[in-house]
């Protein structure tokens, strides 16, 4: 798992998408190893929200069924992680 400063830092701007999901998934790595952070469930909706708006860029021009469904499901997990991460005690922030 990356450290915590690359965790929270966004990939760059023109990352492919695998760049994108590798991030999310590192995110993800780290949502498992500490269930109670909300910093780590916080983190996700940073590159979540920014790839969805490369995302839109991209479906406004070309729209594939695919990029919808990536599009819904990087939004559905942004809205899970934000609910779970607001159910959690104010002090597990910095974990």
């Amino acid at each position: 798992m990356a450290s915590t400063k690359a965790l929270v830092t966004l990939p760059p701007d023109h990352s492919t998408d695998a760049e994108w999901s590798a991030h999310i998934d590192d995110l993800k790595k780290w949502i498992a190893a500490y269930p109670g952070s909300a910093t780590a469930r916080i983190a996700l909706r940073k590159p979540t929200f920014s790839m969805l708006g490369s995302l839109a860029a991209r479906l406004f021009n070309s729209v594939a069924n695919s990029s919808w469904e990536l599009f819904g499901q990087r939004i559905a997990l942004a809205k899970a992680t934000l609910i779970e991460a607001a159910h959690l005690k104010e002090n597990a922030l910095l974990v």
